[in-house]
């Protein structure tokens, strides 16, 4: 049987600790409290016990809460920061065998948020946060102009729900795929609400803002029964028109004003 190894999880030394096996205990301690009616200060001595996690998240992974109206921390991030040291920065914690619950040390490691999302799709589960799809770098390479590309790991790959990962440039060709592309815009896909009033003329642009450039934003409704891909190849192409000089919402605007001078000049009076 593995041995238990207990450390103070660092920031709450004397207060908790972290074991090797993925269980965090308070330890005995004395803390201050104050009565209600009195307002008199007085301290107690709080036993050592075990806490039992609570669920965190949709993703499986749980929590235990450290100090009285405090928010949960992940139990997996408390055993890294307390055996593996500091996570550096721009890496995740990966549960090796892909077990969230399962937060011994020796099932934890740093890994890049790529190779997090592949161990989920390769132990046939979903990514809850992003699909392999949804990964994009972006550089800045002028104080205009950005550029998009898919990771090197991922190049190339998209997941199909019920048939799995794909590659694209090997079932349709070269012509199929590129390699980076100029962001200039950003479609936000959100619930379809009622009460919410969206624009329908289209002519002011909205912007988003990455690494100090602007990005023209388009906020799209969504709901059951609209077909998403031809909406957002729609506001593509529109997108490319507004660029080349032509309008739409311009040219409806420019008619229903030419319309209105054209019946003040018949109609004067």
């Amino acid at each position: 049987m593995e041995k238990e190894i207990w450390k103070d999880i660092p920031g709450y030394e004397g207060r908790y600790q972290a074991s090797n096996l993925g269980r965090i205990k308070s330890l005995k301690r004395k803390v201050r409290g104050e009565n209600p009616y009195t307002r008199k200060e007085f301290f107690r001595t709080v036993p050592e016990r075990i806490l039992r996690p609570g669920r965190f998240c949709k993703c499986g992974h749980v929590s235990v809460v450290l100090g009285h109206k405090t928010a949960g921390k992940p139990v997996h991030q408390l055993v890294a920061f307390t055996f593996l040291g500091p996570r550096p920065e721009g890496l995740d914690i990966l549960h090796i065998n892909g077990n969230p619950l399962d937060n011994r040390v020796e099932n934890l490691m740093y890994g890049t948020r790529t190779e997090n999302i592949l161990d989920v799709y390769f132990q046939g589960k979903a990514w809850r946060k992003l699909t392999i799809y949804d990964v994009v770098e972006i550089r800045k390479v002028s104080d205009d102009t950005l550029v998009g590309s898919a990771p090197e790991m991922l190049k190339h790959l998209i997941e199909l729900r019920g048939i799995g990962v794909v590659d694209v440039k090997a079932l349709f060709g070269a012509s199929a795929v590129m390699d980076t592309q100029n962001i200039d815009l950003v479609i936000r896909l959100e619930d379809w609400d009622r009460d919410k009033e969206y624009d329908r003329l289209g002519l002011e642009e909205n912007y988003t803002e990455y690494m100090g450039n602007k990005v023209v934003c388009y906020n799209i409704p969504i709901r059951p029964g609209r077909n998403v891909a031809v909406i957002c190849e729609s506001a593509a192409v529109n997108h490319r028109q507004k660029k080349m000089g032509y309008n739409a919402a311009q040219e409806l605007y420019s008619r229903v004003q030419n319309s209105f001078a054209r019946k003040r000049e018949e109609d004067p009076f």
